[in-house]
């Protein structure tokens, strides 16, 4: 059968290369086989790309790009292991290799074509009469075509990505493209149709894997798509990953649920979250990722989660998506939302003004409202047009110790009354802790050294295994005590801190402790941040007064030994009193208002938004 295969394949090629041969197609095909080449399809792709899609070229084109130098490379790999011969070397067409030599057969064309002119007959010696050779000689592998994986890659990409009528059209130049191989005589039919299906299925199922990360050819409705909700129950949902973003996620859930009980969410959170009632697709700390290093490790459960998110898209077709904090999976996901005709809350913005300022024309493309936690954020978005509006830190709201007093808050956790009390919060992420606890440890040694009186008290947050941080501090030999779920309280028991980098840094602040800001990561991670961050400063306390009230010690300034001398100047004097007016100041600035409920309102007015369509009842 192989046999008959290749005797047919050898039929259709003599077939077109000497059937069909003639000056005028010589001159054609030897021009429109360049089509098939990497530069020529890569600055018509880039052509195309622009001129359809400008806004979003550059990403695009990159991924477009990737697909398309994987098939190169997956055919150039196919070649090597088949090793076919070209027509021009082929045994059974009885062709005599020779040298080819590029001579002008067309004098009346100018010099630059002679690449494309047929080559002179009397160059190739005892050649088969029936091979005709048009353009240069190429290498010794045919199988497959390189040229037609490359216009078949590229055609079938740009039709995957746009999905019009017109694109269809580009399989035109594609064919002509194969055909224009077999006719100037460097490959078979077999290679260029193994080679065109590699080039289109590669660009296919490569985009199709990575279209829901990007939104390649996602094209927004002209209007949002129905309600099908029934009734007074609106499905909301919901994605929050870090440990402070669960518990404003879980305040904003009671809210809507006191203005509309029958309200229903769905999404990813931590244990508040779910507790306030939401349906869980994935676990807050398996998206709480920080780092170039930690996406590495996280990708699978990031890309599970993610695709889980799109399904209840899908099926469920949400009224309204919520996104807080985690900019790059939020945004992806919003944009998918966008396509779908799903309305975007976006609470909590992305750190915009610390780095990545470009991110600002996303938001904008891919959200409908955003409510940022800082005050200075509304008039950044403003400027940029982004529909914004300010209610306050929801930090505020759940910043309320339950207990009356600082001894009332000792007892509960069982700490002494006569002895002052430091916290050490190695943060909430397994990278933080794992960089930042072993430092800890060494310190509460040290401290405990020069002043035995100290108590500590490590809190934990509702996502971290407290063994393993048990294990960790069990190095410094001293006495500690572990909490869980009640920083906030904790804060108001305590006489100093050293506190991680994140939104800890501020609800000790808020709470009025004078602390030390700490933070240590992978070298990488900290190589690249410095890099594209954008402050001198990253305790968000400083950045909102706008001054450095809080001391930092950062990467090779977090040492057990530096951090002690920090924490001990705050014990008494001027510095003490300069942290604690600090703190009264940041409390002024982030005046508290019903966070949550405004939330909540303009979250149900969004969802509201959407036109009813066929209620399905029994969801």
């Amino acid at each position: 059968m192989l046999e008959n295969l290749a005797g047919l394949d050898r039929y259709l090629f003599c077939s077109i290369n000497e059937g069909w041969s003639r000056p005028p197609l010589d001159l054609f095909f030897g021009l429109f086989t360049n089509l098939g080449q990497g530069w020529l399809i890569t600055l018509l792709g880039l052509a195309g790309l622009y001129l359809f899609d400008r806004k979003n070229f550059p990403k695009n084109f990159l991924v477009i790009a990737a697909v398309m130098l994987l098939g190169n490379w997956f055919v150039h790999l196919i070649k090597s292991w088949v090793a076919r011969p070209r027509p021009l070397h082929d045994p059974g067409l009885g062709a005599i290799e020779a040298e080819a030599v590029k001579t002008q057969v067309l004098g009346w064309l100018p010099r630059w074509t002679i690449p494309l002119q047929p080559l002179d007959p009397r160059v190739i010696a005892g050649r088969f009469a029936e091979l005709h050779i048009v353009g240069p000689k190429y290498g010794w592998r045919s199988y497959p075509s390189g040229h037609a994986a490359a216009a078949f890659g590229a055609a079938a990409a740009l039709i995957y990505v746009y999905r019009r009528w017109w694109s269809w059209l580009l399989l035109v130049p594609a064919a002509l493209v194969g055909l224009s191989r077999i006719y100037v005589g460097v490959h078979f039919p077999l290679d260029v149709l193994v080679g065109g299906a590699i080039g289109a299925v590669n660009s296919v199922v490569l985009l199709a894997w990575w279209r829901p990360y990007t939104g390649l050819g996602l094209r927004r409705p002209a209007r949002r798509r129905p309600s099908v909700s029934p009734p007074g129950q609106p499905l909301v949902m919901l994605v929050a990953g870090e440990a402070s973003a669960d518990a404003y996620a879980a305040n904003l859930i009671a809210a809507v649920r006191r203005l509309r009980p029958g309200a229903r969410f769905v999404g990813v959170g931590g244990e508040r979250t779910i507790a306030a009632g939401l349906r869980p697709i994935g676990k807050a700390e398996e998206i709480a990722i920080v780092g170039f290093t930690g996406v590495l490790t996280g990708l699978f459960a990031l890309r599970r989660i993610y695709l889980g998110l799109l399904r209840v898209m899908d099926a469920d077709r949400p009224d309204l998506l919520v996104c807080l904090d985690l900019p790059d999976f939020n945004l992806a996901l919003a944009n998918q939302a966008k396509g779908r005709g799903i309305p975007v809350l976006y609470y909590i913005s992305p750190q915009v003004w610390a780095w990545r300022t470009g991110r600002i024309a996303t938001i904008a493309d891919r959200i409908d409202h955003l409510v940022p936690a800082l005050p200075f954020e509304k008039d950044l978005y403003e400027r940029r047009h982004v529909p914004v509006s300010y209610f306050g830190h929801p930090l505020l709201e759940i910043n309320r110790p339950q207990y009356a007093s600082r001894e009332e808050a000792r007892q509960a956790f069982g700490l002494a009354l006569d002895r002052p009390v430091a916290v050490l919060a190695p943060g909430s992420r397994k990278n933080e802790i794992k960089y930042l606890a072993p430092v800890l440890a060494e310190t509460a040694r040290l401290l405990a050294a020069r002043e035995p009186r100290l108590q500590f008290a490590v809190p934990l947050a509702p996502t971290v295994d407290e063994g393993w941080v048990r294990g960790i501090f069990a190095a410094a030999g001293v006495e500690i005590t572990y909490t869980r779920g009640d920083f906030n309280d904790l804060l108001a028991g305590a006489d100093l801190g050293v506190i991680t980098s994140g939104t800890a840094t501020l609800e000790a602040a808020l709470a009025g402790l004078p602390h030390v800001i700490v933070y240590r990561g992978h070298p990488l991670n900290y190589a690249i941040a410095r890099r594209v961050v954008q402050v001198d400063k990253i305790g968000l306390a400083n950045i909102i007064l706008g001054r450095t009230a809080f001391r930092e010690l950062i990467q090779d300034e977090c040492r057990p030994e530096i951090i002690v001398e920090s924490v001990l100047a705050l014990r008494e004097g001027p510095e003490r009193e300069a942290v604690r007016q600090a703190c009264g100041e940041l409390r002024r600035l982030l005046a508290p208002g019903e966070v949550s409920t405004r939330v909540a309102e303009l979250a149900l007015s969004m969802a509201a938004e959407r036109p009813t369509g066929k209620t399905v009842h029994g969801e």
